[in-house]
């Protein structure tokens, strides 16, 4: 599994899969080297919501506390 595939699949299992009209789209920083910054939800080609990489890996490391 390459990056963008682990953190499209981190985002699944922390936010569920898209469904329907919506799918997930990995958001790049041009500037430093295209690295992975977040994750987009995407609608009709227009962005919904957002999460950042830092966000998602909090939420996943800590899924189980609740």
């Amino acid at each position: 599994m390459n990056e963008e595939e682990k953190v499209l699949y981190m985002f699944e299992l922390v936010h569920g899969k898209m469904t329907g009209a919506c799918s997930s789209q990995l958001m790049y920083d041009e500037e430093n080297n295209d690295e992975i910054y977040g994750v987009a939800c995407v609608k009709d080609g227009e962005v919904k919501w957002c999460t950042t990489l830092t966000y998602l890996t909090f939420a996943y490391a800590t899924r189980d506390l609740d």
